[in-house]
């Protein structure tokens, strides 16, 4: 009952969680190839501009598994604590915590 009576004291916006944030900024495109500003298709969808101009900074972890996969084979007394001070010598940084996350998930 007091969820109904909260509900309907502050509506939801429409449209908000219609759409994720990458599909926020395909609509935002697509309005800019008809011709609309930045500004103005993304007030339109109801984005912030920052939402559709980020770019994701995520790094592909392969070539650290790779190498971690072969320091393994070579070195299979080794654990993840080991393996994480020989991969910058191999020319990998990474830390600590993402060290581990890469060694659990390849299954060493």
């Amino acid at each position: 009952m007091v969820a109904e009576l909260s509900l309907e004291r502050w509506p939801r916006k429409e449209g908000t969680k219609d759409l994720g944030p990458e599909d926020r900024g395909r609509t935002v495109d697509i309005l800019q190839e008809f011709g609309l500003s930045e500004r103005r298709s993304c007030r339109l969808v109801e984005t912030p501009r920052s939402t559709v101009r980020y770019k994701s900074v995520k790094l592909h972890d392969q070539a650290i598994r790779a190498s971690m996969r072969e320091l393994a084979d070579r070195h299979r007394h080794f654990g993840h604590p080991r393996l994480y001070v020989l991969l910058p010598r191999e020319g990998f940084w990474s830390n600590r915590k993402k060290t581990h996350r890469i060694y659990v998930e390849v299954g060493l």
